[in-house]
């Protein structure tokens, strides 16, 4: 592999880890409430596809690489073909959901917090 290959790898490797991360903290509220079953459906499915869609290029990538794997190629370039689309898609998917969830807060949520300590003290 030359130089400039390894360094490109290396990049996309870094842009595909920070999206990972990013995915993956909004896998924290896997288990958080939401107002409806779909919706807790949505925020799952558009988690895991951001938090694992960089792993799997990367994987199908490194694979493709190596002769023995080659047909892994075409898979590699469906791949990225495919998350033009939807990863795009499950981020809006997220930005929207985090919006949208905000109508379900309880009365409790809108509690100033230093209203309880000056009422207490």
């Amino acid at each position: 592999m030359p130089d400039s290959d390894a360094a490109s790898l290396t990049a996309r490797a870094a842009v595909f880890g920070a999206a990972a991360i990013f995915g993956g903290i909004h896998c924290a509220a896997w288990n958080a409430l939401f107002p409806s079953l779909a919706e807790m459906w949505m925020w799952r499915m558009s988690s895991v596809v951001v938090a694992g869609y960089p792993f799997l290029t990367i994987l199908l990538k490194l694979g493709a690489d190596w002769e023995p794997l080659y047909f892994l190629d075409h898979l590699y370039s469906a791949c990225i073909a495919t998350g033009i689309v939807l990863y795009p898609l499950c981020r809006l998917v997220l930005m929207v959901l985090s919006f949208t969830t905000l109508r379900a807060l309880s009365s409790g949520d809108f509690v100033d917090v230093d209203s309880l300590h000056s009422a207490a003290g």
